[in-house]
């Protein structure tokens, strides 16, 4: 890997994707402190209305969704033209309805993909959302659904290609052709050290155990609850009720009736 380019982290919504890139955050910057959650330096969303227009250099609403949807690869190509790495957070599924790679080869360092369970996922999901799990379950069954697709104009984010949540998976894990590295939630939740030291040797970042160790420490559900407490998070849904980092109840895997507390970092 060369220190040109982009390394999207890329997962389906309510994934982990947050968390990696606080854990992340705290291993680039250096910090013993723990990081402002609203000055995340790792991974922007690639589908950010405010990110498009910047590097644009004009409103993006004045273009139609498939005008955007054109220039996309192009827009990401342009920005991983630097002399070092960019990281970029992607919800969309690999290819576009139309079969084409919303990312370009050029200029891509790699590809970092989370994977959660999906069941987990509804239930974050539909908290982040405030829907009902109903609603949310029929979302993520949709091959056609479209994010912010009925929205023109000044949305917060351009227009993004979901499908179902099972077909979000192949697109990435089955038909995606770049460098790329797939890791589960529950790894990275479970199995902290050893995932995340698995993610950081794929990055080609050089940084010891005790570096990730300290991240890890810094990035605990308690710290970060606190400080969402107290500041807010500037990346939590306005239509979420409560916290974005919170307690949450799981289906167990091996058993759907029961229940589990766990933390629900995503």
């Amino acid at each position: 890997m060369n220190n040109q380019g982009i390394i999207w982290l890329a997962s389906y919504p309510k994934s982990g994707n947050t968390w990696f890139r606080i854990v992340l955050s705290h291993l680039l910057n250096e910090t013993s402190q723990t990081i402002n959650l609203n000055q995340i330096n790792t991974g922007i969303s690639c589908a950010s209305r405010s990110f498009i227009n910047q590097i644009l250099g004009f409103n993006s609403s004045l273009l139609s969704h498939d005008e955007l949807a054109q220039l996309r690869p192009s827009l990401y190509n342009w920005y991983g033209n630097s002399q070092q790495h960019q990281y970029l957070k992607i919800h969309d599924a690999y290819r576009t309805p139309d079969k084409v790679p919303v990312i370009p080869h050029e200029n891509c360092a790699g590809v970092v993909h989370i994977v959660r369970n999906p069941l987990d996922v509804a239930i974050s999901y539909a908290h982040h959302l405030n829907f009902t799990i109903d609603q949310t379950i029929e979302m993520m069954g949709d091959k056609k659904f479209i994010f912010y697709g009925n929205n023109q104009g000044e949305t917060p984010q351009i227009r993004q290609f979901f499908s179902s949540w099972s077909e979000h998976v192949k697109s990435w894990t089955l038909k995606c052709d770049l460098n790329l590295l797939t890791l589960r939630y529950e790894d990275l939740s479970l199995n902290s050290l050893n995932t995340f030291s698995k993610a950081i040797q794929f990055l080609e970042l050089n940084f010891s155990t005790e570096k990730i160790q300290q991240a890890l420490a810094l990035s605990q559900f308690e710290k970060l609850q606190k400080q969402e407490q107290q500041s807010g998070f500037s990346e939590r849904s306005t239509a979420q009720p409560g916290l974005f980092f919170r307690y949450q109840s799981l289906y167990r895997n091996d058993d759907f009736k029961k229940y589990i507390l766990c933390r629900d970092l995503t």
